[in-house]
């Protein structure tokens, strides 16, 4: 069961044990001061996904995938202000009006046909409406029209031109390529030194810092991007982290100055600091 208020956000519970799962921030829309803005409230649609631990938020900003696991998003994906209508394919692909979106890849198309209108305007889907076992879409396009397709059959469709244009992208005879395995640092890739970079232990985020600083500039846009989380101790952290890698942290020099104004002390400090060794060596 999920429950969501703009104080506690969005709370996921055990149904038996009425114990909480994980809470997400509430994702509001704000004011550059902070402030909620009284028009269009961030939160609007959740819908966990079939057979997942996981969970789809929509806000202004579009569709944010969560896993239990944590509090960032794995994933967002940009798309208009639509209710989540549901799944296919085992909870791989999200259904938001007319519209389909792979949650793995992040591929996303117009999955439903346009109609044209009395006037021979072509219309998109007002509303959409998936079966409970995922067969037949509804859709209403105006107030007297409403078709219903088969959901498996313009799946496949769009399928079948995805495998079209990457078999077009690839030369004859070539085999398809193989995913190479992901770099490691002291054991441990990039992605798990960021999460070690949130530890509550000084000294395994110290070798958290060290060790992306050997990534290069891979971590630094995703520090950027902490630099303006909510949560203090993850700017105060990503400030640090840009510090420690130094000049390879230039592209962050912006956000780094905007920090320098941010509403806490060692936040600033950090900010400070970083961008001293980021510029001292320009």
């Amino acid at each position: 069961m999920a429950t969501y208020t703009y104080n506690h956000g969005t709370e996921v519970w055990d149904v038996d044990t009425l114990s909480r799962v994980i809470q997400f921030p509430a994702l509001l829309n704000l004011n550059t001061d902070g402030t909620i803005k009284s028009n269009r409230q961030s939160f609007s649609d959740l819908a966990f996904v079939p057979g997942k631990d996981m969970v789809l938020i929509r806000d202004c900003n579009g569709l944010q995938l969560y896993n239990f696991k944590g509090k960032d998003p794995l994933k967002v994906f940009k798309v208009s202000a639509q209710r989540i209508c549901g799944f296919l394919e085992q909870g791989r692909v999200c259904v938001v009006r007319d519209v389909v979106i792979d949650l793995k890849t992040g591929k996303k198309t117009t999955l439903l046909p346009s109609i044209p209108d009395g006037q021979g305007r072509k219309q998109r889907a007002e509303r959409v409406c998936l079966s409970a076992d995922g067969s037949t879409l509804a859709a209403l396009y105006d107030t007297n029209q409403v078709y219903l397709f088969d959901a498996q059959k313009l799946l496949a469709q769009w399928r079948t031109k995805q495998n079209a244009q990457i078999a077009k992208q690839r030369k004859p005879g070539t085999p398809p390529a193989k995913k190479s395995p992901a770099k490691k640092v002291r054991g441990k890739t990039m992605a798990e030194w960021m999460a070690q970079l949130q530890s509550g232990d000084r000294n395994k985020r110290l070798k958290a810092g060290q060790a992306l600083a050997k990534f290069g500039k891979k971590p630094v846009p995703q520090l950027i991007k902490q630099l303006k989380h909510k949560d203090v101790a993850r700017r105060r952290r990503a400030a640090q982290a840009l510090g420690v890698i130094g000049p390879n942290a230039k592209d962050a020099i912006p956000q780094l100055k905007e920090a320098i104004e941010d509403v806490d002390e060692r936040v600033r400090e950090y900010a400070r600091d970083a961008l001293k060794k980021i510029e001292s060596s320009n």
